[in-house]
């Protein structure tokens, strides 16, 4: 299973959420047609921003493991979701109970 995770602006420890465990098939069924950005570490997005301990999450990021790649996330790490939002990606996901 991969994990969604919500970020935030900034290098914060704390700018992310937990992120759901999301099955494979449909992650790349539903996230799979957003470009994204690969990173082998957990990104810092817009490092040099100082973001309030309340602002909002902005940005989405897969995190895949070795044993869940695949054609359309090759390598194991964090993928950076170009162009959508966290509200969006609960709505595509029909996730609810996830934090944005």
């Amino acid at each position: 299973m991969a994990r969604i995770f919500y970020a935030k602006d900034g290098s914060d420890p704390a700018r992310t959420n937990q992120g759901p465990h999301i099955e494979m098939e449909t992650v790349t069924a539903v996230l799979g047609k957003f470009e994204t950005i690969y990173f082998k570490e957990p990104p810092s997005i817009n490092e040099a921003t100082n973001v309030s301990p309340y602002a909002a999450y902005r940005h989405v990021v897969i995190d895949v493991d070795s044993d869940e790649i695949c054609k359309r996330f090759p390598n194991p790490g964090y993928y950076y979701v170009c162009e959508l939002s966290p509200k969006e990606c609960n709505r595509l996901l029909n996730l609810r109970e996830v934090l944005v």
